[in-house]
C-alpha cells in the first residue's frame, strides 16, 4: 500500500516499525491511523481552522500584512495553527500554507483597497 502524502514526519518509520513486530497488523493505513500519523488533506476543514485562527489573532495578522508579508511569519503561523489542532489526525501543513496565504492576501487586498 502506497501512504505517499498520507503520512508526516516520522510516522512512516513508525507504521514500518509497528508492521514488522510479530503479531501486528499488516496493513499500513490501519496501523498509520492507529497511531495518530495520517495526514488530514479535508480542505473544507483546514479553511475553516484557518479562518478561526484569523479571526481570534487579529494582532497577528495585522503585523503579518504590516510586515510586508514575511514568509517566516506565515511559517509560524502554519506552524501554531498545526499544533494547536486537536483533531485526531495531524493536518496537512502544505495545505494550511496554502490557504491561510489566500485568506490572508484576500485580508490584504480588501484593506488597502479602502485607504
Amino acid at each position: 500500500m502506497n501512504l505517499t502524502g498520507d503520512i508526516f514526519g516520522t510516522g512512516s518509520e513508525q507504521v514500518l516499525n509497528e508492521m514488522c513486530e510479530v503479531g501486528k497488523s499488516p496493513n499500513a493505513l490501519e496501523t498509520a491511523r492507529r497511531l495518530g500519523v495520517l495526514l488530514n488533506h479535508d480542505l473544507f476543514t483546514i479553511q475553516s481552522i484557518c479562518s478561526e485562527f484569523v479571526e481570534n489573532n487579529s494582532n497577528l495578522v495585522n503585523k503579518y500584512i504590516r510586515k510586508g508579508r514575511k514568509r517566516r511569519n506565515l511559517i509560524s503561523m502554519v506552524q501554531r495553527i498545526v499544533h494547536d489542532n486537536k483533531d485526531s489526525k495531524r493536518l496537512n501543513e502544505a495545505l494550511v500554507e496554502r490557504c491561510l496565504s489566500e485568506l490572508l492576501d484576500n485580508i490584504g487586498q480588501s484593506s488597502t483597497m479602502y485607504t
